[in-house]
């Protein structure tokens, strides 16, 4: 059977040689610590999962945009859908983006829409436009500024440039 003997504080605070375990300022000192460790390692973890996220939506805006430049030199019009883009693999394997394609009224420029479906991810655009001779222009890629800025809008292009929509700025390629 066990038995417990009760001892004063300052007997528990001095280990003999007969007593060896740890006294209960001491696991209190080493929960304590792991605990800081955990709360400080937990958000660095879901930023950094965030920003995976993010990259994965550019990689794919990306392809989109080399995807559109090449349905364009082929059908001199661009895709209003992604499924008529011949790209392979899967965009969003967990979920968390919703694409879809706008084109202009007039047909020259078109924004790829990654609508973030998670609190905290950004959502993003890519616009591709072509001049007034149907020769490529550029493309952008454009960030939310604000996470909870959920619904993309249209890209435009003022004077020869491309710009975001509003509340989006633009992001290195």
């Amino acid at each position: 059977m066990f038995s417990f003997r009760l001892q004063s504080s300052s007997a528990l605070a001095r280990k003999t040689p007969g007593n060896s375990g740890m006294t209960v300022l001491e696991l209190l000192i080493g929960l304590a610590v792991a605990g800081g460790i955990v709360a400080i390692a937990v958000p660095t973890v879901k930023h950094q999962q965030v920003k995976a996220q993010e990259r994965q939506s550019r990689a794919y805006l990306k392809v989109l945009s080399q995807a559109q430049r090449q349905y364009y030199v082929l059908n001199q019009s661009f895709a209003q859908a992604p499924s008529r883009l011949e790209v392979k693999g899967k965009p969003n394997p967990l979920g968390q983006y919703e694409y879809s394609i706008a084109a202009s009224e007039d047909g020259r420029i078109v924004t790829h829409k990654a609508r973030s479906r998670s609190r905290g991810l950004r959502s993003q655009v890519s616009v591709v436009s072509v001049d007034s001779k149907g020769a490529m222009v550029k493309s952008l890629l454009c960030k939310a500024e604000d996470p909870a800025n959920s619904t993309p809008g249209e890209g435009k292009r003022v004077g020869g440039e491309l710009l975001c929509p509003v509340g989006y700025s633009p992001q290195e390629p």
